[in-house]
Parts: C-alpha cells; sequence; structure tokens
C-alpha cells in the first residue's frame, strides 16, 4: 500500500468569543477544559472574525489561548468575511503536515459531564404569510430572543444557527453570542413561504430548548403577519464517549 501525508490539523475559533473567556479558569470550568483539550490537538489554531476586534486586543486574544493551550500555540489571525489571511491559511493545509503530538489526556468523566451540559437540538419548520414579506426581521427577532432567553436562564450558548431555502433564494443566520447579534450570510427573501432548518447547542436541557424554541415561534407568530407549519423537533444529550481506539499517529 501506499504512504499517506495528513494535512495539519487546524481548529477555528471566533475572536470575540476567545475575548469573552479572559477571565474565567479552564480548571474550574468543565465546558472550558472540553473546549482546551479540543484546542491541544491542533497544530494551528486559526482566529477568525479578526475584522470585529480592535487590533490593539490581538494580544489579548492570544494570550487567552494560551492559557487554555498550555504551551506556545501556533496561531494565525482571519476573517472568513473580508478574506483576510485566508491566502497563508489555505498555503498552510496545502503545504504543511500534520506535526506528530503526544495525545491529549482526557478525563472521559469530566468530558461526558461537559457534553452532558449542552443540550442538543435539531428541528424544522415552514413560516408562511398570506402575501410576501420581510424575512430577515422575523428570523433576527427569533434567533434573539431565544439567545436572549438561554442566557436569562444561566445557560451557554454553544451555537445557534439556522439553514433558509425558498424558491426566491436560501442562506444561513447564527447568533454565536449577544454581543455580536445575529449574523446572515445572505438577505433573507421577500416571500409568503420560508423554510428553517435550525441547530442549536446550549447549556439547558434537551426539553427546554425544544419548549423554548416552539415558544419563540408563537411569539413571532403574533408580532408579524405570519404563522408556523410542519414542526418538527428532536433534541436529546450526547452519550457517554466510550472510544474503542484511540489512534496515535
Amino acid at each position: 500500500g501506499g504512504e499517506v501525508d495528513l494535512a495539519p490539523y487546524v481548529v477555528l475559533v471566533d475572536a470575540k468569543k476567545v475575548l469573552s473567556l479572559t477571565n474565567l479558569d479552564a480548571s474550574k470550568d468543565r465546558q472550558l477544559a472540553l473546549m482546551a483539550w479540543q484546542l491541544q490537538e491542533a497544530d494551528l489554531i486559526c482566529i477568525n472574525k479578526v475584522d470585529l476586534i480592535d487590533p490593539l486586543e490581538q494580544p489579548k486574544v492570544l494570550a487567552t489561548l494560551k492559557r487554555f493551550y498550555f504551551e506556545e500555540p501556533e496561531c494565525l489571525f482571519i476573517s472568513a468575511k473580508t478574506g483576510y489571511n485566508l491566502d497563508r491559511l489555505c498555503d498552510y493545509i496545502l503545504n504543511r503536515r500534520y506535526e506528530r503530538k503526544n495525545g491529549v489526556d482526557v478525563d472521559y468523566d469530566t468530558y461526558a459531564a461537559a457534553e452532558a451540559d449542552l443540550g442538543w437540538f435539531n428541528g424544522s419548520f415552514t413560516l408562511l404569510s398570506d402575501k410576501p414579506v420581510s424575512m430577515k426581521n422575523i428570523l433576527s427577532s427569533l434567533l434573539s430572543w431565544i439567545g436572549n432567553t438561554i442566557v436569562e436562564r444561566k445557560g451557554r450558548i454553544a451555537h445557534l444557527k439556522i439553514f433558509f431555502s425558498s424558491k426566491e433564494g436560501a442562506g444561513k443566520a447564527s447568533l454565536v453570542d449577544l454581543t455580536q447579534g445575529v449574523i446572515f450570510d445572505a438577505e433573507p427573501p421577500l416571500c409568503s413561504k420560508l423554510d428553517v432548518v435550525m441547530n442549536i447547542r446550549a447549556e439547558l436541557s434537551p426539553e427546554d430548548l425544544a419548549q423554548m424554541v416552539e415558544d419563540g415561534l408563537r411569539r413571532v407568530s403574533a408580532e408579524y403577519p405570519i404563522r408556523f407549519e410542519n414542526w418538527s423537533a428532536k433534541s436529546f444529550r450526547p452519550s457517554y464517549p466510550r472510544p474503542y481506539y484511540r489512534i496515535q499517529v
């Protein structure tokens, strides 16, 4: 058989999200411990959304990551939105090789508890109106209300994202923290029917997440000239990780 060269392993982080963790201690927070283990696997930590922070804050981002990485990490600031440093990222992936690293020492009891803290919601629904309406405010209002409600209940948002589509167009939107607000990659279409797929990971029970999304849909249906149909929801917690093999490369 032939030999295979492994490309370097890149972990992507959000610059503003990292800044929000500056004063937290990974040794006392299992969610942060989980993040630290993920960072420690990386050959390169790629820090996205650099366009959203002050250049003077970049050293603070690096210092925070170093605390979670427990050594001097190799980092690259990028902006997927503006294209900043994407050429360097592509060059790194295409022309560098995976560097052999010691395996990450994972405490699976802590790992399982951290994963179980996060409820997982997958759902879909259709927004309908008697005449074409702008869906951007409706979707933004829905995501903002869900995000604010999670935080009000002392939960932490890992991610909250949707994919929307109609015959007029498609796109996606996300909310990773309240300071950034809802971010759209494309303008939602003016339409009378919009299909939406939603995925949430947040520090609340799966049952609470499902109820929260349905409550949010009822709220926007009362506030805007729309209704929702084709409601489908699944929510759960990940089971305890039991890896059969751990591969050392």
